[in-house]
């Protein structure tokens, strides 16, 4: 298990991930976060935060959207080839976007 590292624009933030390895040798993503208040909320005011994948020396990998309940809470689960990434989170205007347009606000090493 892992702990996220928040950003100093969201102090409460916190949250962990979880990593397995499937069948296929991929590994599954398993991120929960609390305390994270919705996009809305934050300064600049977002839509969507989005969950990026950035292997060491490529471009970071939109994994879709985290959800963000009413108790501030968030799960959001993926599975992604590689071994040894960067996960982090990032407050976005659209869910869809290519590449992250904001600071991570929370974030994690994984693997190695």
């Amino acid at each position: 298990m892992y702990h996220l590292v928040s950003a100093p624009s969201v102090p409460a933030a916190s949250g962990t991930v979880h990593t397995s390895t499937d069948k296929n040798g991929n590994t599954v993503i398993d991120l929960k976060v609390k305390h994270l208040a919705p996009p809305s909320a934050l300064t600049p005011p977002s839509n969507s935060y989005v969950v990026w994948v950035q292997p060491s020396g490529k471009q970071p990998i939109n994994q879709g959207e985290l959800r963000v309940d009413n108790n501030l809470q968030g799960e959001f689960k993926t599975v992604t080839p590689y071994k040894r990434f960067q996960l982090f989170v990032t407050a976005e205007n659209q869910a869809k976007v290519t590449e992250p347009t904001g600071q991570p606000l929370v974030q994690q090493q994984i693997g190695g």
